[in-house]
């Protein structure tokens, strides 16, 4: 809905685009007598105060950061965010548009999916959204995105993308302290596993040392899981750094970071683990009753044949 402060910037933006044209054309007199004399030239001027008003919304662009206001009060002073923040921090800020060029300035294709990877990782990018190798629309707006969080931080797309990829996703403080153990339901997976694997009841000793190592095991699930979402896929990537003596010192690469094994973070299920435990646990009496099955039928082949032997010879 126009306001009355919209119409009279519609209508002054209007104005210097007429006055600009008739200096153009170097017509004098009045209003109504330019017009005349820009008619009788064949200027068509609702174009050219159109194209001239595209021209300057374009520059205004420019000058808008990406995910922060055009103008900004600074010590009572209204000020260009733009240009405020050049002159007194030095940072360049990204704008419209920026995210082509640095979509363009990528060296290979290679780079391009890695950046795209990279982006899908930091959660700026969906999985499925975009297409490897093609610096698509998705692929463009991850980028704004970024770079909205880039003029936010006041610091490079590279380094923005950086600290995102080697910090934790999750704030720890917000993720709870231990599982929550339902032992009843404990209970019941170690009667059940015993069972399953062994064949018998537990006694009340044996139920008791079993359940204590499934909590165990639920703990240590619970802390890998904890640890694998608050350690970061991505490390600083790392190099080396000579002097003038051909000394060498570990160095950061700065802007670069290196992708972490995904087996760095797997976690082990409880319940398979503990299955495992059962096994080995009761092995030798698991081999001694398969022995004894064994024996038992063995004996029960030889009766079968001695009893026929019998019936034969009658």
């Amino acid at each position: 809905m126009a306001t009355e402060d919209n119409i009279e910037e519609i209508n002054e933006s209007y104005q210097k685009a007429l006055d600009t044209i008739f200096q153009s054309y170097a017509v004098v007199g009045t209003k109504e007598e330019k017009m005349a004399q820009l008619d009788a030239k064949g200027v068509d001027v609702s174009t050219l105060i159109q194209l001239i008003l595209e021209e300057e919304k374009q520059k205004e662009d420019l000058l808008k950061p990406l995910g922060l206001p055009k103008n900004k009060m600074i010590d009572g002073k209204l000020e260009n965010t733009y240009n405020w923040l050049i002159a007194n921090t030095g940072f360049i800020p990204y704008v419209a548009g920026d995210s082509m060029d640095i979509i363009d300035q990528l060296p290979t294709v290679k780079s391009l999916k890695t950046l795209q990877q990279e982006l899908q990782d930091a959660g700026y990018l969906k999985q499925g959204t975009y297409s490897k190798g093609i610096g698509g629309m998705t692929t463009l707006e991850a980028v704004d995105r970024l770079l909205r969080d880039s003029n936010a931080a006041g610091e490079t797309w590279e380094s923005m993308i950086v600290d995102v990829l080697t910090n934790p996703q999750y704030d720890i403080s917000d993720l709870p302290t231990e599982p929550e153990l339902d032992y009843n339901e404990l209970g019941n997976t170690v009667v059940a596993s015993a069972q399953r694997e062994i064949g018998r009841d537990l006694t009340s000793n044996e139920y008791d040392i079993l359940l204590g190592v499934l909590s165990g095991f639920k703990q240590e699930e619970f802390d890998d899981t904890i640890k694998q979402l608050t350690t970061p896929g991505y490390t600083t990537k790392k190099g080396l750094s000579v002097d003038e003596r051909g000394f060498e010192t570990p160095m950061v690469v700065e802007g670069q970071v290196s992708k972490l094994p995904v087996t760095s973070n797997k976690i082990r299920n409880a319940e398979s683990r503990f299955s495992e435990y059962i096994q080995q646990k009761f092995k030798p009496e698991m081999d001694l009753n398969q022995r004894r099955e064994q024996t038992k039928n063995v004996a029960n082949i030889i009766k079968s044949s001695v009893a026929g032997l019998r019936s034969i010879g009658g």
